[in-house]
């Protein structure tokens, strides 16, 4: 394979399953779509299509791609990939594929505007809001309320009234009596009870 084939498919190791339109607009034309075709369609898969039109590479290419990425280009050259894949994402609307890399490159502050702005995240998908919550930093978590409402919330979202509760207790319980605003304990004590 040439230099250019080999550099876009370490490039996009770090994505998840892409259509090609998008994949298109990430790249803006470096996409070599013929041998996407070839190797999709070969009877040794390293790309998967997946039932709803899109396409993934397969789990082992991925890592071997992706130890290429790292050995190649650089740990540098990573965290500006998902940086650009942040930018593009997020100018294409996909607030869940934005917030994906900026999670991957412990971007919190960006996590935290794209899930706190714009559309109703928890209704299109709270497991989703659930998961990258879960990995947030405690400290980071803890310092912004409306993303506990918004773990509380995927919680409920999702049928788990015990869980959605269990938050906010936990968040209660890590907080000295000092450190959160008596009128935001009484709120997420409201919330709790709830």
């Amino acid at each position: 394979r040439s230099d250019s084939e080999h550099r876009f498919f370490r490039h996009a190791s770090p994505l998840r399953a892409i259509d090609e339109r998008t994949l298109g607009e990430i790249f803006k034309g470096e996409t070599p779509w013929q041998l996407l075709a070839e190797l999709g369609h070969s009877q040794f898969p390293l790309i998967r299509r997946l039932d709803n039109g899109t396409f993934e590479l397969h789990s082992f290419f991925k890592d071997f791609l992706r130890e290429k990425l790292l050995s190649i280009d650089g740990p540098e050259a990573k965290e500006r990939l998902h940086a650009q894949f942040v930018e593009r994402y997020e100018a294409l609307g996909d607030w869940q594929e934005a917030s994906h890399h900026a999670a991957q490159i412990a971007d919190w502050s960006t996590v935290t505007r794209l899930l706190t702005t714009g559309n109703d995240h928890l209704a299109e998908s709270p497991l989703f809001v659930k998961t990258i919550l879960e990995n947030f930093p405690p400290d980071k978590f803890l310092a912004d309320s409306r993303l506990v409402h918004l773990r509380a919330g995927a919680m409920m979202h999702l049928g788990d009234m015990a869980g959605s509760l269990r938050v906010y207790r936990e968040v209660l319980a890590q907080n000295t009596p000092g450190s959160l605003a008596s009128e935001t304990v009484a709120g997420y004590q409201r919330m709790a009870e709830t």
